[in-house]
């Protein structure tokens, strides 16, 4: 019987890592994850669970025996600099010099779309990050996901797919050109999944077949749903002070520093796998 490839995955309690590694059971994985949280885990996709965070405690780890540590671990939302280069870049760092010393085979790396010079402290530390581990595993796989949406209602566009279905006013910022290019969650894991099987190396996005303006995603939405939600766009300028002011207010209101620069910001995409659904084939 061949040996089970041991995987290392760090932000393991997110639906997206579990619903990829669950995917790729029976393939010849075998996963311990790594989260600060142990709720809601699944105990039949990890055979063991290493209850950590990365950004203090990565020294504490005993990496040995590990071949693949997918490291999907990340601050996705801060005031500052400093609170995404914590995990983004520092943990990065560690992780990467303490996978060498221990002799990790590669290290497939859950990046974003949005890691793109330009993009925010969010965008800028991610590709830090990527450069970190192509410079010590030239075989390494980054993944670069576009918006997921299928996983929760509560953030992202998710949440507006949401407030689409019980909202009467939806407010939203207007003035951003660049076009999100959504992706299904159950498309998104598979994409990676498959990417991981595979093989891969270098970068590959995953990503939906469609483009969207956020205006012209709320309109489609609304679309699909038979709803008709009044649609109250708020000016470039507007969202651009609130985001300076939330640098130092830091009030916990969904809308951070960075967020406009990471909208607007130019990002590329593929053209995707035939399997994977338009959003109007999901969103009914």
């Amino acid at each position: 019987m061949d040996r089970q490839t041991n995987v290392l995955v760090t932000g393991a309690s997110s639906i997206l890592m579990q619903q990829t590694c669950a995917k790729l059971i029976g393939k010849g994985f075998e996963f311990t994850g790594i989260s600060r949280s142990s709720n809601n885990i699944n105990q039949a996709i990890y055979t063991n669970w290493i209850t950590a965070d990365l950004a203090t405690c990565t020294e504490n780890i005993d990496f040995t025996g590990f071949d693949i540590i997918i490291h999907a671990a990340a601050c996705t939302h801060g005031f500052s600099y400093k609170d995404y280069a914590a995990i983004n870049v520092n943990a990065t760092e560690a992780l990467v010099e303490k996978a060498k010393q221990q002799r990790v085979a590669n290290i497939v790396y859950i990046s974003s779309r949005t890691a793109v010079i330009g993009g925010g402290w969010y965008a800028e530390t991610k590709l830090k990050a990527e450069n970190i581990i192509l410079q010590n595993f030239p075989n390494a796989l980054i993944i670069r996901p576009a918006e997921v949406y299928g996983g929760t209602k509560q953030e992202g566009i998710d949440a507006f797919i949401e407030q689409v279905k019980t909202k009467r006013f939806i407010v939203y910022p207007a003035g951003v050109q660049d076009k999100m290019f959504p992706i299904y969650l159950d498309d998104a894991t598979s994409m990676i999944a498959n990417a991981i099987v595979a093989n891969d190396e270098g970068i590959t996005y995953v990503n939906g077949p469609e483009g969207f303006t956020l205006k012209e995603f709320l309109k489609s939405i609304s679309n699909s749903l038979n709803k008709h939600p009044i649609l109250i766009p708020l000016p470039a300028y507007f969202i651009a002070f609130i985001c300076f002011l939330q640098y130092y207010l830091k009030l916990r209101i969904g809308v951070y520093p960075d967020q406009m620069k990471r909208l607007s910001v130019k990002k590329q995409h593929i053209t995707p796998p035939n399997f994977v659904n338009k959003i109007s084939d999901i969103i009914k």
